[in-house]
């Protein structure tokens, strides 16, 4: 019986192993099915969509993809913030669009 080499992953690599994330995405009207969307954790965005969380998840594990489901908020934050999950940037001084009041 032979033994495989182990070989230990980097960050890069360890990534591109667990990367992404589940979305359940609820109905919002009845037209609308229950899908869970695969989510590439780098930018946020779908990359498959399934009726079956059976799937979903199968596809994910195959692809390199996380099983883990990430929330509505949090994917929100990333869309907007990046990869990284957290607060929504502050945003200082005047806005394009809103003149300072009085003006």
């Amino acid at each position: 019986m032979k033994t495989k080499d182990k070989n230990e992953l980097n960050a890069t690599e360890l990534d591109k192993v667990s990367g992404g994330y589940l979305f359940f995405r609820p109905r919002y009207n009845v037209a609308d099915k229950e899908v869970i969307e695969v989510i590439d954790d780098e930018t946020g965005n779908v990359v498959e969509t399934f009726n079956y969380l059976d799937e979903a998840r199968e596809w994910a594990a195959a692809h390199g993809y996380s099983t883990d489901f990430i929330e509505w908020e949090q994917l929100r934050m990333m869309r907007v913030k990046g990869p990284k999950i957290g607060e929504l940037p502050e945003i200082k001084g005047p806005q394009i669009g809103n003149p300072p009041m009085g003006q």
